[in-house]
């Protein structure tokens, strides 16, 4: 296996094994988070055909008979929250991008 550039100029410059380990996850975790992020929002979609279909109560069943029922406030207060979570998430993804990744930085 030939080592990349990056490798081998953390070599030179000194670092051990287990500090190229760590730089190496802190650039390796950067499509976990995002893709953490991401299924989140899959999970609230799945989480109200999961309630409705076994019959359990949660946010889910609840946005479902309130919009069955014409329960307009309802529906759009559990919608908003359901969003709300995503975007915050979404956000603490990006400022953790800052945090791990050097290059990334917000001007």
């Amino acid at each position: 296996m030939v080592p990349d550039r990056g490798h081998v100029l953390a070599r030179a410059r000194g670092l051990t094994e287990r500090g190229l380990r760590r730089l190496a996850r802190r650039t390796a975790i950067l499509p976990v988070l995002t893709y953490s992020a991401i299924m989140v929002g899959f999970a609230f979609g799945g989480q109200v055909l999961l309630e409705v279909v076994f019959t359990w109560p949660g946010m889910g069943r609840l946005m479902v008979n309130s919009v069955t029922q014409r329960d307009y406030p309802v529906a759009q207060a559990a919608f908003f929250l359901m969003a709300a979570a995503v975007v915050v998430l979404n956000l603490v993804v990006d400022m953790l991008y800052g945090w791990l990744d050097p290059r990334i930085r917000q001007e």
